[in-house]
């Protein structure tokens, strides 16, 4: 008397999605593959500093606005992405601003 196999189905391969895979080798491979590219693009994540354009888009509303400027959610938003550079470079040239509105 022979018992029926009930409920065992191949598994489809997540690369060719065939059941069972058509091309073991190669899909194994892209295995490797993705697996290296998402290593590699891990390690190779580093802080970039700050663009001047973000610098200068921040500059440009306190020239225009005043350093209440700086509670904007725009600014809030560009200010959270500035690296110390740049907010070392922001301060200084707000506190130049200031000097030359003091002395008017």
């Amino acid at each position: 008397m022979s018992v029926p196999i009930v409920g065992k189905v191949p598994f489809a391969c997540d690369v060719c999605l065939s059941a069972p895979c058509l091309t073991p080798g190669f899909c194994e491979a892209c295995r490797v593959a993705d697996a290296q590219q998402q290593q590699s693009s891990k390690s190779e994540t580093r802080p970039r500093p700050t663009p001047q354009s973000t610098i200068e888009a921040i500059m440009w509303a306190v020239r225009e606005r005043g350093p209440q400027a700086l509670h904007e959610p725009a600014n809030i938003e560009r200010l959270s992405r500035c690296d110390d550079a740049a907010i070392s470079e922001i301060d200084g040239r707000i506190k130049k601003l200031e000097g030359g509105r003091h002395a008017s």
